[in-house]
């Protein structure tokens, strides 16, 4: 893929679509946004599609818009892949090194000797993930092409989604005349647009609040070292607010990002909003405490499923970098605070870190298609090294695969 070839990304989700074409340059950001679309779906639950009619015409709205902004024909595009269906399983691998010196040969050879594993049935492998080698013995190397040795291991993290689930999401792509260039973790992408390194380094956990699961991922030693998913997010505080106000859920939504906010301790009351009936031909005053009431308890129990899964897999005490929170549901007034309780650490809500001229998608709800932009270009730069001379390839493409996942 010659370097100024544009790239489309689709993220599919839960309660939205979004469509974002570039063009990859030198600038700070990487590349320049040539255009972007949003539309409202309702065809995917928890990231697994259950209308593919719906999906469909989310998929095909925001591609023609983009495609009339931009003035071009999209063909091929990446896609991202989250949901319950996403888990990770470790694994090592051991082989000899064959001349005493690690070489490109040998972490293929290594890779592949840790990816020989029974995996349950119906599962793709969608990332394989180096987390460190080892030579010899020595542990937490990252690089070791050149280093002397005999033994080479590694440790592996491979991240699988259910074969069903992606062949449908693939399907519906399809089914709009594009072709799936690639497939991308939503949870690897999101890492890349909101994390630093230096957290990535000394170790945090990340939290992608969508709209129908939060999304668990916690990197060490710029790795990921885990993945998780609760299927409890803000599609699930909506429908609470709606039951408990009586109201019809489009206004729970506007009520949610208007008004929704988790109240400190000092709070006197007093303060209260109107809210339409569900014939939407009375109105009612409700108190904004009760509101934050129904917001707040839905969290708390997201926020305690997470917790549950660091400790389940023994990481509580991984992530001394704390815990970031980003997505379209992060956006509840006082959700760091409460969350600083729950976890008694560090907490900070994030947005995207990238450098773009258009501010207004530096938000939280543009984590996962600015994340899918990152990855698809760092996809991008391996693949024009695999198309350099026999000679630079060996020794090239090991080092973007490295410097990428390490």
């Amino acid at each position: 893929m010659p370097i100024s070839e544009p790239i489309t990304v689709l993220d599919i989700g839960t309660t939205k679509v979004v469509c974002m074409h570039v063009r990859p340059d030198q600038s700070a950001a990487g590349f320049e946004l040539l255009g972007h679309a949003y539309q409202e779906c309702s065809g995917l639950s928890r990231g697994t599609v259950v209308d593919i009619d719906d999906t469909v015409r989310a998929v095909q709205a925001v591609v023609k818009e983009v495609e009339a902004q931009t003035k071009t024909s999209i063909r091929d595009v990446m896609i991202g892949l989250s949901g319950h269906h996403v888990a990770a399983t470790s694994s090592n691998g051991i082989v000899g090194i064959r001349n005493k010196e690690v070489a490109t040969v040998d972490l293929e050879r290594v890779i592949e000797a840790a990816k020989a594993i029974a995996l349950p049935d119906n599962q793709t492998i969608v990332h394989t993930l180096p987390q460190e080698f080892i030579v010899d013995g020595q542990a937490g190397v990252m690089k070791p092409i050149g280093m002397n040795g005999v033994r080479l291991e590694a440790r592996i993290l491979m991240l699988r989604s259910a074969s069903s689930a992606l062949q449908n999401l693939v399907k519906c792509v399809e089914m709009c005349g594009l072709r799936v260039q690639q497939v991308i973790a939503q949870q690897l992408a999101v890492s890349r647009s909101v994390l630093s390194n230096d957290e990535r380094d000394l170790g945090v956990c990340l939290l992608d609040i969508g709209g129908g699961t939060t999304d668990i991922v916690v990197c060490k030693r710029r790795s990921l070292v885990h993945v998780g998913s609760v299927p409890i997010a803000g599609e699930h505080v909506t429908n609470d607010i709606a039951v408990a106000l009586c109201t019809p859920p489009k206004s729970a939504e506007t009520i949610k990002v208007t008004h929704g906010k988790i109240l400190s301790s000092d709070y006197e009351g007093g303060q209260y909003i109107t809210v339409d009936s569900l014939s939407n031909q009375t109105s009612q005053k409700v108190s904004i405490q009760l509101l934050s009431e129904v917001i707040e308890a839905r969290y708390r129990e997201v926020f305690a499923f997470v917790r549950r899964n660091l400790r389940e897999h023994q990481l509580q005490d991984m992530i001394p970098g704390g815990i970031v929170i980003t997505g379209g549901a992060a956006k509840v007034t006082g959700l760091s605070e409460l969350a600083g309780q729950i976890f008694n650490c560090q907490v900070r809500l994030a947005e995207p870190t990238v450098a773009l001229k258009d501010q207004s998608l530096i938000d939280a709800s543009y984590a996962t298609p600015l994340g899918l932009i990152l990855q698809a270009l760092q996809e991008r730069d391996r693949l024009d090294v695999s198309r350099a001379g026999a000679i630079s390839r060996m020794w090239k493409r090991f080092q973007y695969w490295l410097d990428y996942h390490l």
